[in-house]
């Protein structure tokens, strides 16, 4: 096993999980990263509405071949969700 600058061995670091705390819940949670699922760009703006006040769109955009388009009664359409943390 090789060691890297912080000391620790890669594959010790990498193959170590940690406990899960509640076993029953263990089932229940999935989770999977996924890395630019959609291409998009973005803006943003300031706009000075008082002394103390900023207002900032966020525009964003995104090209038409990254989204699904359904057809429902003769028009097409998208949803696209947006979430902020």
């Amino acid at each position: 096993m090789g060691m890297n600058s912080t000391g620790w061995s890669s594959s010790r670091r990498c193959s170590r999980h940690r406990a899960v705390k509640f076993k029953d819940l263990e089932a229940l949670v999935t989770s999977r990263i996924v890395r630019d699922q959609v291409h998009f760009a973005w803006r943003t703006d300031f706009l000075k509405v008082t002394n103390d006040t900023v207002l900032v769109p966020v525009t964003v955009q995104v090209p038409n071949s990254q989204l699904s388009f359904q057809s429902k009664d003769g028009v097409h359409s998208a949803t696209l969700n947006v979430f902020d943390a």
